[in-house]
């Protein structure tokens, strides 16, 4: 039967993340009300995709994902999905069940060149469903890794992105001032249910 993370993994605190960005505009202060919130509609996604980054791919304080100490390491992919079976039993043996795939683009393109047999023009993965698990592409993965877990592994939280102008801090450029904040944490409890599998030659 499948355990669930003790309750003393889920009090963990969190380690948390704190990111900011400030730009400044080159629109005039007579701006309406909704224009700064269009304007960052951009500087929100690429905080999304920054934390998205820290969460798999921080160092330190706190590591992210791809760095814990107890991810399992489940070599390389090679000319068949062997790797991503063994990823999602050996989720099964430490407790879980894998429930998602995320891959960065290089490493989904090695996937969907993956074919039938030899000789074979058909695709072993027609969709981006492997073994009933969702293959999330993402860039925030580094080139060339699969990244094969179950939720149960992390504990995150996310707040929203908050936007903030201001038309006197940049009064004498005659100029808007605007800052997004966002802020996130995540422990991971259960690192042997994180498997990464390279696709480099």
């Amino acid at each position: 039967m499948q355990s669930s993370p003790s309750r003393k993994a889920h009090s963990q605190k969190l380690s948390s993340t704190r990111t900011r960005s400030a730009r400044w505009s080159s629109c005039p202060t007579s701006w309406t009300a909704t224009a700064p919130v269009t304007y960052c509609r951009g500087t929100g996604t690429h905080l999304s995709n920054k934390a998205n980054a820290a969460l798999l791919g921080n160092a330190a304080a706190p590591a992210g994902m791809l760095n814990d100490a107890g991810i399992t390491d489940g070599g390389a992919l090679g000319d068949n999905l062997d790797a991503l079976s063994a990823a999602v039993w050996g989720i099964a043996e430490a407790g879980a069940n894998a429930d998602y795939i995320l891959a960065a683009p290089s490493a989904m393109a090695d996937l969907a060149a993956l074919k039938a047999g030899t000789g074979s023009n058909v695709p072993l993965m027609a969709e981006p469903v492997l073994y009933g698990l969702p293959v999330h592409v993402t860039n925030a993965m580094p080139a060339d890794s699969i990244l094969v877990g179950s939720t149960t592994a992390v504990v995150s939280a996310a707040g929203q992105v908050r936007v903030a102008r201001s038309n006197d801090y940049a009064f004498n450029r005659d100029a808007v001032a605007i800052r997004v904040d966002f802020r996130s944490g995540w422990t991971v409890v259960h690192g042997n249910r994180l498997v990464r599998i390279s696709t480099a030659a």
